[in-house]
């Protein structure tokens, strides 16, 4: 039997996950980071842009969000947050990739969400890209482990930061979570875009 790995995000997404409160205003980043745990902090802060550390953390910077902003705001922050992402340094040039091969294309984009998904989580699961029609896809949320599918708030955050994707590629939609499935370990979000 192989030793289930600690489930992971990129430092440098948990950063942008703390520094995109500046979207809603000038005091906001200062009074998310006092609501944070020092601790959590103290080694976001102390690791390599490029290391990993545990998933728990943006569950812990997601809740916190919800309770410092409530949940609209805490939505648009986590939008933010992937758009400054996708413009930083490690995804940046995968994005540029995308572009140049699709056009600014939202459905283009969505056909490599699964190898974006990587570049920022570990041990977390995968996206399945799956067409539905012109302007809607699903993505298919599998190997989610425990630690994920027991904050379902969280799970709604996902698709919360990945509408932060739109404004990219100038266009609007919604991803709309599914049904979780906690036997299986997965869930689905459907994504339409105009």
């Amino acid at each position: 039997m192989q030793p289930v790995r600690e489930p992971q995000q990129r430092v440098a997404h948990l950063r942008k996950n703390i520094e995109a409160a500046s979207v809603l205003g000038a005091t906001a980043v200062e009074t998310f980071r006092r609501a944070l745990p020092p601790a959590t902090l103290q080694q976001i802060d102390n690791t390599v842009a490029v290391g990993w550390l545990p998933v728990a953390f943006d569950i812990e910077i997601y809740a916190a969000g919800e309770r410092v902003f409530g949940n609209d705001c805490n939505r648009q922050r986590v939008a933010h947050a992937l758009t400054e992402t996708l413009k930083g340094t490690f995804l940046a040039p995968m994005l540029a990739a995308v572009m140049r091969v699709t056009g600014l294309d939202a459905a283009g984009s969505f056909r490599f969400a699964p190898r974006a998904w990587l570049m920022v989580y570990r041990n977390c699961g995968e996206l399945e890209y799956e067409p539905l029609e012109p302007k809607r896809c699903r993505l298919r949320y599998v190997g989610v482990p425990p630690v994920i599918l027991d904050a379902s708030s969280y799970l709604e955050g996902i698709g919360a930061a990945m509408e932060g994707a739109f404004s990219v590629f100038k266009t609007t939609g919604t991803f709309k979570l599914g049904p979780i499935d906690r036997e299986k370990g997965e869930t689905s979000y459907l994504v339409q875009w105009r």
